[in-house]
This record gives C-alpha cells, structure tokens and sequence, in this order.
C-alpha cells in the first residue's frame, strides 16, 4: 500500500548518496542562541569527496579532554601517595622537651671557707673553691630562674651578679659570685674613764693609742 502523503504524489525523490555535496546538511550546524547547539562552525565536515573530517576546533577538544583526564588521573594518584605519606608520619614519636641548667663561676673564696648558693628559694649548692658551678635541676625554656647567696663565708664578703633571669634555649653559665678579702683587725676595749664623759673627744694616735 503507498503511503506517500498526497502533497508528494507525483514527486521524485532522490537518494541522499546522489545528492551534491553542497545540498547535504552538516552533522552538527551553528545556531543562534535558545536553540541549545553551539554557536561555533560544524565540528565535522565533508570534503569534496564526500568524506567526513574534523575540523581544527573539534581536533583541539579531544585534545583538551584527553589532557584534562590525564591531569585529573595524575592529581588522584598523588593524593593518594600523600594520604600514604601522612599516614606515616603520624607513627613517629615528638622529640622530648629540651632541658638546661643554671651555673656561673665563684671567684675570690679564702682557702678553707665554705659558701652556699641558692637557686629560686631551694636547691642550695655548697662551695669550698673558686671555679664553675652548676645546679643540679634542670629548666625548660621559660623558667624564671634567681640565685642568691644562702650563707656567706666566715668573716668574709661576698655578691653576686646575673643571678635572676630567665631560661632562654640554652644553658645560663654567665651568673657571677665574689667573695671580697678577709675582713682583719677588730675593735676591743682598751679600759674605762674615771668619770663618765659627754662631750670628750677622743683622737686615734698612728701607734694605736687614744
């Protein structure tokens, strides 16, 4: 049974293959905007032999897509390495807290004596010679730290100097204690006035008399 539309009756219809190259429509067609197509020239093309081709925008596509596959493939594999490596990591130990000690030198103690040093209220430390000295406890970066003299040597003077400060990622060696000369002579009673006087002077003769 013919089931030509009645309007085509009559008609000769050619096969697609016979028609001329110019009449044939393209794959994919530009188009203005709403239609949904892109607005650039047809992606594939026929040559003059009626084979279809790619164009040069179509080539540079592939090409992008390839590219952006591959870089997203790379990204993925490397995140990957670096969850392994992050991973690793967190089996380490941290490294302990660095301590440091507090010490100077004591110059000037006479043969014999003994001086005892202080440091923040405790921790006494007993000298008998001139020479460095160290606290035994440790401090962590931060700690205050103030050394004083607890007892001085007998008949004998002595200070200090950069004894108070505060632990900075080293070791205080720099805290100074001097001891002065021996302290000789005194004063004595020589014997008592007759009659007690106010207003007297007395004058030191250079042979020890008054």
């Amino acid at each position: 049974m013919d089931r030509t539309p009645s309007f085509m009756s009559g008609m000769a219809i050619a096969p697609v293959a016979s028609l001329p190259h110019a009449a044939r429509a393209p794959m994919v067609s530009p188009a203005g905007p709403g239609t949904g197509h892109s607005p650039n020239a047809a992606l594939l093309t026929h040559d003059s032999r009626g084979v279809t081709k790619m164009n040069s925008a179509a080539y540079r596509l592939v090409i992008l897509f390839l590219a952006l596959v591959f870089m997203l493939a790379g990204c993925g594999g490397g995140g990957g390495g670096g969850g392994g490596g992050g991973g690793g990591g967190g089996t380490g130990t941290a490294p302990a807290s660095e301590t440091f000690t507090i010490g100077g030198t004591l110059t000037g103690l006479a043969s014999g004596s003994l001086i005892a040093l202080r440091n923040n209220g405790a921790n006494d430390l007993t000298l008998s010679a001139d020479g460095p000295f160290t606290f035994a406890p440790v401090f962590a970066t931060g700690a205050p730290y103030d050394v004083t003299i607890a007892t001085l040597p007998a008949n004998q003077p002595c200070t200090s100097t950069y004894g108070a400060g505060t632990v900075s990622d080293t070791n205080v060696t720099n805290v100074n204690v001097f001891c002065g000369l021996l302290a000789r002579g005194g004063f004595f009673p020589a014997g008592n006035l007759a009659t007690a006087r106010n207003t007297h002077t007395a004058t030191l003769l250079p042979n020890g008399k008054v």
